[in-house]
């Protein structure tokens, strides 16, 4: 009789031990999901980059992180700059980053980082570029 209930008692315990790490990976597993929002909404973005037809198509995706990450170092990886001084890239329209690419290379707009950021950039990356920042959420 005492192992019967013995047993029945270790089985009870067991299942809430169960229930209780359950419990506690699930909380986890929010944490997590909160916190990777925004580094998947940045990967979205990119992956919908990546399968619009024309320029964007041309450009290599590892080539293109790698413009993007010279782009994050003042600009913020998710195109939102932290200087007032910086302009926001996320969800500008893509033309007017593609006009304004092309501004600082020819010397039209006056930036002497910008003219040498813009320089090193293909015109191909400069659309895919484009397009990747005016598909982000600003």
């Amino acid at each position: 009789m005492k192992s019967s209930v013995a047993l029945i008692f270790l089985e009870r315990l067991s299942t809430r031990r169960n229930r209780l790490v359950d419990k506690k990976s699930l909380q986890i597993q929010k944490a997590g999901a909160r916190s990777n929002r925004k580094s998947l909404s940045t990967f979205s973005a990119f992956a919908l980059v990546m399968m619009l037809p024309g320029a964007a198509k041309a450009v290599d995706s590892a080539e293109l992180q790698d413009v993007i990450a010279q782009c994050a170092a003042c600009h913020g990886a998710e195109g939102i700059a932290k200087d007032v001084e910086i302009p926001n890239l996320a969800g500008q329209h893509d033309r007017y980053l593609v006009e304004q690419l092309k501004n600082f290379r020819t010397g039209k707009r006056p930036h002497k980082e910008m003219r040498y950021m813009s320089r090193h950039i293909t015109d191909e990356e400069l659309e895919a570029l484009a397009q990747y920042y005016s598909n982000l959420p600003h």
